[in-house]
């Protein structure tokens, strides 16, 4: 595919406004990447049955060496010890509809959305193959101020003729991937996202993980095996990249496990239920 000669635009983006001339450098960037262009949309209502997982989703290359990937960073409070109620706010973003966001103190284009998975192994360890739930919090109600859910089941997959197990490393993921995807963020005004987590796993991939089985080809260094949970991450990074691509960056947060026992109970009820 040939190359616009960017160079001999630089000139000229110059002229552009700042919010316009980073669009058209990120489409052109699409471009060259093979990437289909997403023409941004009106945000969208969330979900009332969580779209189903599936490799169609995809929309990057792994195995193509050219292809960047997009690898979200760690949030860093303000200070430490710094809780989400110390940075973020609830904000009434739209008076007609009364909509609310977890919304930065200082920096209105960033928000936060609460994140959080059960997995019933926790406590029947006799189960083969135990049931898992996920949860997630972005607004509240405007009059009694209690936080309101989007939740939904683990689903069953198979990769080739092995079913995969249901692991609360794997539910924690699948959560994020039901936040990337549950509306246009970037539609509401948004350049960041932050996702609080309290996922060990889910810091610990972000953090280093992901670079090594990326760069040892999708494979663990030490057995040579593909990475627990692959099929997940490559919808994430597909879904990071849609992102980034309409100009909203993601960041996760990790925060106590005593601060997500909300969602928590929200993704046992979505078991339950």
């Amino acid at each position: 595919m040939a190359r616009l000669p960017t160079e001999t635009l630089s000139s000229e983006l110059k002229t552009l406004s700042p919010n316009f001339g980073e669009s058209l450098k990120r489409t052109l960037k699409d471009i060259y990447r093979g990437r289909c262009i997403v023409a941004p949309a009106r945000a969208t209502p969330p979900p009332s049955d969580p779209p189903q997982l599936s490799a169609a989703r995809i929309t990057i290359d792994i195995g193509n060496p050219e292809t960047e990937l997009l690898i979200p960073e760690l949030f860093t409070p303000p200070f430490p010890g710094a809780s989400p109620s110390d940075v973020f706010g609830s904000i009434l973003t739209s008076y007609t509809n009364k909509i609310t966001r977890f919304v930065h103190k200082r920096d209105a284009k960033q928000f936060i959305v609460f994140a959080g998975a059960i997995c019933s192994s926790r406590m029947l360890q006799w189960q083969y193959n135990p049931e898992a739930g996920w949860a997630f919090s972005y607004r509240n109600h405007v009059d009694s101020h209690e936080n309101l859910m989007i939740t939904g089941r683990l689903e069953d997959t198979t990769i080739g003729n092995l079913f995969v197990v249901r692991t609360q490393d794997r539910v924690d993921l699948r959560a994020l991937i039901a936040i990337l995807q549950c509306r246009r963020w970037s539609a509401e005004g948004f350049n960041t996202l932050v996702i609080a987590t309290a996922s060990e796993y889910v810091v610990r991939a972000v953090s280093w993980q992901l670079r090594i089985w990326l760069y040892y080809g999708w494979r663990c260094p030490t057995t040579g095996g593909v990475p627990d949970n692959s099929d997940l991450w490559e919808i994430f990074l597909s879904e990071l990249d849609k992102c980034y691509s309409e100009g909203l960056n993601v960041k996760i947060w990790q925060i106590p496990s005593r601060m997500t026992q909300k969602v928590n109970r929200a993704a046992w009820t979505a078991i339950e239920g």
